[in-house]
This record gives C-alpha cells, sequence and structure tokens, in this order.
C-alpha cells in the first residue's frame, strides 16, 4: 500500500477507492486542478497555439500527472487516455462496479 508522502494519503488501490476520491479531489482543488477533472473547465476556442488553450492543456496535463502519480501500478491498465476528465470517470466507474459486484457476493452469501 504505497504513501505519497508530499500528499499524506494511500494510493488508489482495489479497495479504498471512496476515501481516495475524496482525498484527490481535495488535493486537486487546493492545486487549483480540480475544475479540469471535473469538466467545469473545458477546452477553449481557438486555433492550439492560442495562449488560453496552451494553458488549459498545461492544466490537463498537470491534473492527468496528479491522478497517476496517486495510483498503484494495478490501477495504472485503466489509465488509458490523456484526458484527467476521462481518467476519473474510467476509475469512478470500474470501482464503483467493483464495490457493487462485492456487495452482491456478499448478499448471496447470507
Amino acid at each position: 500500500m504505497g504513501n505519497d508522502t508530499n500528499s499524506g494519503f494511500e494510493k488508489l488501490n482495489d479497495t479504498n477507492h471512496g476515501p481516495w476520491k475524496q482525498l484527490m479531489k481535495a488535493l486537486l482543488v487546493r492545486k487549483d486542478l480540480w475544475d479540469v477533472v471535473s469538466g467545469v473547465e473545458t477546452l477553449p476556442s481557438g486555433s492550439p497555439n492560442t495562449k488560453a488553450v496552451r494553458t488549459f492543456r498545461k492544466r490537463q496535463a498537470q491534473a492527468g500527472a496528479e491522478i497517476i502519480l496517486h495510483v498503484e501500478p494495478s490501477q495504472l491498465p485503466f489509465i488509458d487516455n490523456d484526458d484527467p476528465k476521462e481518467v476519473w470517470d474510467t476509475l469512478a466507474s470500474m470501482h464503483q462496479a467493483r464495490g457493487m459486484a462485492t456487495r452482491l457476493t456478499v448478499r448471496r452469501q447470507f
């Protein structure tokens, strides 16, 4: 179970998505990157060379890097997109599905 000494919380693994999600969101908010991940901030119109587009792309890359640096290697195969919003949504969907499957399995046992 990895712990990022800079953030002080456990990296995402197969069992800790709920608390990780809250702590990761707080980290992204603190670094002013949450709007990129949540989809509030979107790609501005204009050519790729405009300052606004370059700034947005840089913020996207920073947000994506923060997410990648806060997951265990076992989670990396699920991160196949450069868009941090897509990565965030994919991880959420995958872990929510696992959580539901686990709850159904436990219910069937009783």
